[in-house]
């Protein structure tokens, strides 16, 4: 890639338990002179319309996975004084809202995604460990796809 080609921004350090250990590792390798793009997804931005309490028990499911797997999907608007401890020095930190599905083909294309989490093996065994939900409200989830189509 030409080293003027500019690539589309795209981060998930909420999955990370150190976020600010990655932003120093790229900082590290970050050739002098060069501009990186970090946003990132800030879950508590979340609208479901029309509400729907099955949409937010699903969300709530993948709120527990990404914090019990040591992650925080609330930490982006703390980005920007993490890209400055990284040792960035011209930064703007931005917290985006999470995804939006305003089209039957987004919400559907959702759906699968949601359908395929609450069926894979690891996802379930840690699921039911944790006591989050019982194996017949695991399959509704996985099988229903609230409000997405």
């Amino acid at each position: 890639m030409a080293p003027s080609t500019p690539r589309s921004p795209h981060t998930l350090l909420f999955h990370l338990s150190e976020p600010l250990r990655a932003l120093r590792v790229l900082r590290q390798v970050l050739e002098p002179g060069r501009v990186v793009c970090v946003s990132d997804d800030d879950w508590s931005t979340l609208v479901f319309s029309p509400a729907d309490p099955d949409i937010w028990r699903a969300w709530d499911l993948g709120i527990w996975l990404v914090e019990h797997n040591g992650g925080s999907p609330f930490y982006s608007p703390n980005l920007r004084g993490l890209m400055r401890e990284a040792g960035f020095t011209r930064t703007e930190g931005h917290a985006v809202a999470a995804d939006h599905y305003g089209r039957l083909a987004e919400t559907r294309k959702h759906a699968r995604f949601l359908e395929g989490l609450f069926s894979h093996p690891p996802v379930i065994a840690t699921i039911l460990s944790e006591g989050w939900a019982d194996e017949a409200e695991l399959a509704h989830d996985a099988h229903r796809s609230p409000g997405m189509g």
